[in-house]
């Protein structure tokens, strides 16, 4: 039971919907079940692939995948370095069958439930452009507007786009930036809110397991419609403010207390002037007064690895800085002296205590 139920968090883990306390529930059934830790972190990786969009990368990454893990099920008891441990043939063999067969219900779960949640009224779907976790991309969409889509991000557009609609649906992080065209306003779709420009750049960040979504305005102008709570207030921005909006599915109790929505001034980085918000298109890794737990996604998705907490982080303790092409060793020894952890890596998987 424990082996299914690893595979089901894992699967949600990949399609980026674990809630906190599912997470918290992996990193116990792994703790609890430390012969599984390292197939999860290879099988992960393997069924992750399945996202890529070109099939001949998607396979050649899953082959890749798949290959790591039976060389670190076999070649342990000739003093492989990757694992203290031998997996026997048919639990290799059963690790197999649930690979292939989650790597494709992973990809096709992940288009059903990402179609489904789509607004009502955008039409079918004809282009989904998808990064993995440790990868970005750059799209110049149909009426010339660019967009740079972080790590572990999706992105979909309708086959009439600019021919009478300019909508996209997004989840996870990207960076605009709009075409003018006061006749054809663009809208992006999230989750939590939908996002109206005329002609502008701003960036928009909304991850299922993240406490809040944002949007950041750099410049022009944009209207935010909530969707959750306070469904069809709307909030005009100006450029360097930011639209905090509550993430409703993150919160397992709906805090009467807490603000749905909260707009503040963006800060820049006195290095270089740059807000903290968009430091990734430069390929900076930027983290603006953030508690530990809320880090560990970005890092997770930023450098491909599985982080596993064996204690709860300091809540009172905040992280300021920019990684300027950090290796995640760099970054965690940095945050090892400032946020008072300690830690130990394992190939792709990282434990902290």
């Amino acid at each position: 039971m424990s082996e299914e139920r690893i595979l089901e968090l894992v699967s949600k883990k990949v399609l980026g919907v674990i809630t906190p306390k599912e997470q918290l529930e992996l990193s116990a059934l792994l703790g609890e079940h430390p012969e599984e830790q390292q197939q999860v972190g290879v099988l992960y990786e393997y069924m992750a692939a399945g996202y890529h969009n070109d099939e001949a990368v998607k396979q050649r990454k899953a082959e890749e995948s798949w290959s790591r893990v039976l060389e670190k099920t076999t070649v342990a008891q000739q003093g492989s370095p990757f694992t203290d441990t031998v997996l026997p043939v048919t639990k290799k063999r059963r690790w197999y069958a649930v690979g292939v067969a989650a790597s494709v219900l992973i990809v096709a779960g992940a288009l059903i439930w990402f179609m489904a949640g789509r607004p009502a009224g955008t039409g079918k779907a004809a282009n989904i452009v998808a990064t993995n976790k440790g990868s970005k991309s750059m799209v110049v969409l149909p009426d010339h507007s660019k967009v740079w889509i972080n790590s572990d991000t999706r992105l979909n557009y309708d086959e009439s786009f600019g021919k009478g609609l300019r909508e996209v649906t997004l989840e996870g992080e990207a960076y605009f930036e709009v075409e003018k065209n006061k006749d054809l306003p663009f809208i992006v779709h999230t989750s939590n809110m939908d996002i109206k420009v005329l002609g502008t750049a701003f960036n928009v960040r909304s991850y299922a397991n993240e406490a809040n979504a944002q949007t950041t305005l750099v410049r022009g102008s944009v209207q935010i419609k909530l969707l959750n709570k306070e469904a069809g207030k709307k909030i005009m921005l100006r450029p360097n403010e930011k639209a905090i909006v509550r993430n409703a599915a993150y919160h397992a109790v709906d805090a009467a207390d807490t603000a749905e929505v909260t707009v503040v001034a963006v800060n820049r980085n006195g290095a270089d002037s740059l807000i903290y918000e968009t430091q990734w298109v430069s390929n900076r890794l930027a983290f603006e007064n953030e508690r530990l737990e809320h880090m560990l996604p970005v890092l997770e998705r930023w450098y491909n690895i599985t982080i596993i907490m064996k204690r709860k982080a300091p809540v009172q303790r905040t992280f300021s800085g920019v990684f300027d092409n950090d290796s995640i060793d760099d970054v965690l020894k940095t945050l090892k002296l400032t946020m008072g952890f300690d830690y130990r890596k394992d190939n792709s998987l990282v434990y902290i205590f």
